[in-house]
């Protein structure tokens, strides 16, 4: 079968969706003939062999690596039209599968008036209505297009089942299928770390409002003011608008000596930096379903996340970390330290934790791909 795959970012450009869309891509090539169209990038090929994944990059705005706004994405699409024109003069796929209601499924529907192919709109947290608060005006503006896309589409897709009960308050009527996300475990593994006196706290992501960074500042200074564990570090790993906020907040609150930064990094790094730390940290607002937090656990580590949907389908409160009410830093402190204070329990959660992930599996998403596109 032959597959196409629309992404507007995929590795090394963007985050948790580029991941996915590679992994999958990955997977689904073993059987597939599968390429992913996804946005150009200084020092990037136009196309290349990535896996035996063909990987092609279109014209379009994008500044920077790690995010990018609607009026990029709008240029993404426009492009799309296009190179998907172009590229099926002598190559037509049989299934597209776009990542986004908005901007991937647009690529899809023009692919099935132009040429009859059917596509699946991968839905993946920031595309749905209602997601995220700072995006209502584009979600109230562009609802009707988004729903309009979902209808044409051969079929739906959310990768969690909060996400899903999200998209049904826009779209009530219709089928919504939840494959969940899975974990690379040849990139993600443990590791062998050494004793160390510092206790590391992690989070990985973007340096965005919308991820609670300003409430683990505050957890992070109670905790230095009142655990006996020390010393304790805060790594962030990730880059974002928020980045230059946080480093004003982090002195105001006399920690950011105790905080350092290491920007974006591919996930071959990222696994390393996993292995390093004690607790990864994820404080967000919203999510689909969180990468990192499986990532994480296939490293063997356990997490303290806010009880929010698609989270709370990866960590089982008290097995394999604590969930945590979002924006309250006083409990968040105090479950980090929980974790910090007490080996056994720290040593239980590391092993639940990698028990866990065997339940999140790429070869079984794609799988589960195939046999929807079957049916």
């Amino acid at each position: 079968m032959k597959i196409l795959i629309v992404n507007y970012e995929y590795p090394p450009v963007g985050g948790g969706s580029g991941n996915a869309a590679s992994c999958l891509a990955e997977k689904l090539s073993k059987n597939n003939d599968v390429k992913v169209m996804t946005s150009s990038f200084k020092g990037l090929k136009k196309s290349e062999i990535v896996n035996e994944v063909q990987v092609i990059r279109i014209p379009a705005v994008r500044n920077k690596i790690h995010v990018s706004n609607p009026f990029e994405m709008l240029t993404f699409i426009i492009s799309s039209f296009y190179n998907v024109w172009k590229l099926t003069r002598e190559w037509i796929p049989d299934l597209t599968v776009c990542y986004f209601g908005i901007p991937g499924a647009p690529t899809g529907l023009f692919l099935k008036f132009l040429r009859k192919v059917p596509y699946i709109t991968m839905l993946r947290g920031g595309d749905v209505p209602g997601s995220q608060k700072e995006l209502n005006f584009y979600h109230t503006l562009l609802r009707p297009i988004i729903k309009y896309l979902w209808k044409k589409s051969d079929a739906i897709v959310a990768n969690s089942i909060g996400l899903k009960n999200l998209a049904k308050k826009t779209a009530p009527s219709l089928d919504i299928k939840v494959i969940h996300n899975g974990v690379s475990k040849e990139i993600y593994c443990p590791g062998n770390n050494k004793k160390r006196r510092e206790k590391r706290l992690l989070y990985v992501g973007r340096l965005a409002k919308d991820k609670g960074l300003d409430v683990l500042l505050k957890s992070f200074q109670i905790i230095l003011k009142s655990s006996k564990e020390k010393p304790w570090k805060l790594w962030f790993v990730g880059d974002g608008p928020l980045r230059h906020e946080l480093e004003i907040i982090s002195k105001r609150l006399n920690v950011s000596q105790h905080i350092k930064y290491f920007g974006w990094v591919n996930r071959e790094k990222v696994s390393e930096y996993y292995k390093q730390a004690d607790i990864l940290v994820h404080p967000s607002l919203y999510e689909g379903m969180p990468n990192v937090l499986l990532e994480a656990g296939a490293c063997g580590l356990p997490v303290v996340a806010t009880s929010i949907s698609g989270s709370n389908e990866i960590i089982k409160d008290g097995f394999n970390g604590f969930l945590v009410t979002p924006n309250d830093h006083k409990e968040l402190a105090d479950k980090l330290e929980e974790i910090i204070s007490n080996k056994d329990l720290r040593n239980e959660m590391k092993k639940n934790a990698l028990v866990n992930t065997n339940r999140f599996s790429w070869d079984d998403a794609a799988n589960k791909i195939e046999a929807l596109v079957q049916r």
